[in-house]
């Protein structure tokens, strides 16, 4: 739920002074230790109301403050996961090195080229997930709008290759590359005996998603991502881009 996420936008959009504030910093700085935070402890230490913590629990979107802690605890566990293999930042930095990434790959991503692929995917019969497997694995939430997405990476070489000769002009191929750009990665599959020769040959829409490179090119739709040491923000800007795809279709399913 990025629940991290709606504490610094509420604590970096309100005054000092306001409730918004002394309650999502609270929460901000005990972290790493959230899971020991009882609703006693909060109303001590900053000195507000029952009410007021149930208040701001609800408008974050939870039932009051014992689920929002333990969804956030999740969260938090998991941050601290990422980082036990990036000891070069902490928790406290964390957030704000997210925030940044975001900001440096949305330079790139514009709403144009999502609002396309959101009408890639709404008119797609069929969509095929290629390239890295644990990236693509992502786009399974999908599935709720698409009866047809498969991951042939998993398959034999034969069954790869016969899936993607069956692919029609309605159907959407995403290849996920994040190290490379679509050239490179193009040079690359054609000189692996591991990846299917047809790759490029067929008639789907497809969607690239890798490094640095061309906005377009050959009919592909290429989406940017920002290079960074920290493997673990392509996983994040992934997951904050099916997200952004996701709200699009609902709200075309809405109208």
């Amino acid at each position: 739920m990025y629940i991290i996420g709606k504490l610094y936008q509420l604590r970096n959009n309100s005054a000092y002074d306001e409730i918004d504030y002394i309650i999502a910093n609270y929460l901000i700085k005990n972290l790493d230790k959230i899971d020991q935070i009882s609703l006693k402890k909060i109303i001590k230490d900053i000195a507000v109301s029952k009410s007021t913590i149930t208040r701001f629990c609800q408008e974050a979107g939870f039932d009051g403050y014992l689920s929002l802690k333990n969804e956030l605890s999740i969260e938090a566990n998991e941050n601290f996961q990422k980082l036990h293999y990036n000891k070069s930042i902490n928790l406290k930095d964390y957030q704000e090195i997210k925030d940044k990434y975001f900001q440096e790959c949305f330079r790139f991503i514009t709403n144009k080229q999502l609002t396309d692929i959101v009408k890639m995917i709404m008119s797609s019969k069929c969509i095929v997930l290629y390239g890295d497997i644990f990236y693509c694995s992502l786009f399974l939430s999908l599935s709720h709008y698409v009866n047809n997405l498969y991951i042939p990476n998993l398959w034999s070489l034969q069954k790869q290759e016969k899936c993607l000769d069956n692919l029609t002009a309605e159907d959407l191929l995403i290849i996920v590359s994040v190290h490379h750009s679509y050239f490179s990665f193009k040079e690359m599959a054609m000189l692996k005996t591991t990846v299917p020769k047809n790759l490029f040959m067929h008639q789907a829409k497809q969607l690239f998603i890798g490094s640095m490179g061309a906005s377009s090119y050959d009919k592909t739709v290429c989406l940017s991502l920002v290079q960074t040491r920290y493997n673990f923000l392509y996983q994040e800007i992934i997951l904050e881009i099916i997200n952004k795809i996701i709200i699009q279709i609902n709200r075309e399913v809405i109208k």
